[in-house]
C-alpha cells in the first residue's frame, strides 16, 4: 500500500509540474523593467532575427525585437558590437524593439560609446544563432527623448 501511495504521489507531482511548465525556446529580453518571452525566434537570409513576446493578452506589455546583422546571419560566434542601424561590418549588430499598446513606440541601438557588445554563438549542428548581452543602451526612435538598458538572451528556433 505504501508503494502505491508513493507512485500515485510521484505521478501527481509530475502531472502538476508538467501542466504549469512553459518553455520559451526563443529566449527573452528585459527592457524598461518588463521581461518579454518568445516561444520562437526566426532568422532570415537577410541577416535578421525576429521574436515577439507571448504575453500578447496584455497590450501594454506586448512587444517585439529585431536583431539586424550585416547582410546575413553569422556562421561563427564571438563578440559583436551593438551599433546604430544599419550595421556596416560583419562583427556588428543593430537592435530595434517595438512596444505595442495604445501607441507603438520603437527603441533602437545607437552604438554611441562603442562599448555595447553581445556574445553570439552559432550551434555547430543546426547553424542557429544565439545572442546574449546586458546593459545595451536603446533610445526612443519614435520622437521621445528617453532611453533604457536592454538585457537579451535570444535563441534562433527556425
Amino acid at each position: 500500500m505504501r508503494k502505491v501511495i508513493l507512485v500515485v504521489l510521484a505521478v501527481s507531482l509530475f502531472a502538476i509540474t508538467s501542466c504549469h511548465k512553459t518553455d520559451y525556446y526563443g529566449g527573452s529580453w528585459t527592457f524598461q523593467s518588463v521581461t518579454y518571452s518568445a516561444l520562437g525566434c526566426s532568422g532570415s537570409y537577410g541577416g535578421v532575427l525576429n521574436a515577439s513576446n507571448t504575453n500578447n493578452n496584455n497590450l501594454l506589455t506586448y512587444g517585439s525585437i529585431e536583431c539586424n546583422f550585416y547582410n546575413a546571419l553569422p556562421t561563427s560566434g564571438g563578440k559583436f558590437y551593438v551599433v546604430a542601424y544599419p550595421p556596416k561590418a560583419s562583427n556588428q549588430l543593430a537592435i530595434l524593439i517595438t512596444i505595442d499598446g495604445e501607441n507603438a513606440v520603437t527603441y533602437g541601438s545607437t552604438g554611441g560609446n562603442g562599448l555595447d557588445t553581445v556574445t553570439v554563438t552559432v550551434s555547430p549542428t543546426s547553424g542557429f544563432v544565439s545572442i546574449n548581452g546586458n546593459g545595451i543602451e536603446l533610445v526612443n526612435k519614435s520622437g521621445g527623448t528617453d532611453s533604457s538598458a536592454l538585457s537579451i538572451a535570444l535563441n534562433q528556433t527556425q
